[in-house]
């Protein structure tokens, strides 16, 4: 039998399927899934298309469960949509989790512990005696301070003021300027606005923003430590979940808390005044790799050592 997971995020959408044993493991990769983008109408043919790429398109019987995790189903009412339409596709033994939640499961499993994300957006999962609990997540017009998209805007926001206050170019501006392949600053705004998804498009320029930081540039380092505080903060509301006294396991993930990004720095100072009694640990298994062991432990199976040992060298 096949266990398969899928994890649909704004930029791309990542399979896998496997049997106990890890003898037929697949990958795929698929177009971005995140609910705002596809909506709930796209999910069948995202799935089918990933199927088809798996070689799995006529042999759904041989899939015994699943693991879907969804960038935009935090609201009920949306998961459940999401979940009517996996089953018109022909499946019955799945869960539907958020992307967050599924990243959790990549970090913890079934255990407790506080997941922190920061890609081009930011959020935080908390598990505590089986309850999962989203923090932020809001998305870029409501929220996502940390993110990239944050770094990037306010980069852009500096920019474009200095220009209007005609003040000659910052470090950050000449940057962000050459990063975006201007001339003038003001272009950056046609840019923006013309592009399909300006959300990518401004949070492309984070990692620029954290290159400078790292050198020392005094505009950068205050961007990158608002993201740092706005990250923390996540952090605080997702440990009053917990008791003063426990012992937390944290997992960090996503671009802008890699391990040579300023802004992980700044939160790890933050995080050592916190007082909790804490471990950082790191996420061993891809987010849809773990969909599968998700299935597997779902099933009542137990996977096997070279599965394991398989699962955790996948990077698709």
């Amino acid at each position: 039998m096949i266990f398969l997971g899928i994890d649909a995020g704004g930029t791309k959408t990542t399979a896998v399927a496997a049997d106990l044993n890890g003898e037929q493991l697949r990958t795929a990769q698929g177009a971005p899934g995140a609910i705002s983008a596809i909506g709930v109408n796209g999910v069948k043919s995202l799935i089918t298309d990933l199927l088809k790429k798996l070689d799995l398109s006529d042999s759904l019987e041989k899939i015994q469960a699943s693991a879907f995790g969804f960038s935009g189903v935090g609201r009920a009412d949306i998961r459940k949509s999401v979940e009517d339409e996996i089953k018109k596709i022909g499946f019955t033994d799945f869960r539907v989790f958020t992307d967050g939640e599924l990243l959790h499961y990549s970090a913890f499993g079934e255990s407790d512990g506080i997941l922190l994300e920061a890609g081009t957006g930011a959020v935080a999962v908390s598990r505590k005696n089986n309850l999962l609990t989203q923090i932020g997540g809001w998305g870029y017009l409501l929220g996502d301070e940390g993110g990239g998209y944050q770094i990037g805007r306010d980069a852009i926001r500096n920019t474009l003021a200095e220009e209007e206050h005609d003040l000659p170019d910052s470090n950050l501006s000449k940057a962000i300027v050459n990063f975006y392949g201007v001339e003038k600053r003001e272009e950056i705004m046609n840019i923006v606005y013309a592009a399909d998804s300006a959300q990518q498009i401004i949070s492309s320029s984070a990692i620029t923003v954290c290159e400078l930081a790292n050198q020392g540039d005094s505009d950068a380092m205050t961007i990158v430590e608002d993201a740092a505080t706005h990250l923390f903060s996540l952090l605080k509301t997702a440990l009053e979940k917990f008791d003063a006294d426990d012992f937390i396991k944290i997992a960090c993930a996503g671009s802008i808390l890699s391990n040579d990004s300023p802004v992980l720095d700044l939160f790890n100072k933050k995080l050592e005044n916190t007082g909790y009694d804490y471990e950082l640990v790191n996420i061993s298994v891809e987010p849809a790799a773990a969909g599968v062991l998700y299935a597997i432990n779902s099933s009542g199976e137990e996977a096997s050592e070279q599965l394991l040992n398989s699962l955790k060298g996948i990077t698709v």
